[in-house]
């Protein structure tokens, strides 16, 4: 938990606990995908929320400030907790939607 630029910090499970659990979460965060992820073990196991993850790894800083945190690692990270990632489309950004095994149809 922390501020910065006068924005409240806080990992996605600390704000489930005190507000209840997401059934969607989107992450659009500049390079920190992974980082906003690796907040949520708790929230991915047990809540099981539907994830739409705007991926931001397309500039030389991200690779200096997040080293290791491109797609296959969101991907992998995901795949740990049961989750299927779809791309949905690119732009200046990829964006994925992640989604637990058992919701998805057919």
């Amino acid at each position: 938990v922390g501020r910065e630029q006068g924005e409240l910090r806080a990992p996605v499970d600390i704000l489930a606990e005190a507000h209840g659990a997401p059934t969607v979460i989107t992450i659009d965060v500049e390079g920190a995908e992974a980082t906003v992820l690796r907040g949520a073990p708790t929230v991915l196991d047990t809540a099981r929320p539907h994830v739409f993850v705007s991926e931001h790894m397309d500039q030389p800083w991200m690779d200096l400030k997040f080293p290791g945190d491109g797609h296959d690692t969101i991907a992998a990270y995901m795949a740990h907790f049961g989750y299927v990632g779809t791309h949905l489309a690119t732009d200046h950004e990829a964006h994925y939607w992640y989604a637990p095994k058992e919701k998805m149809a057919g």
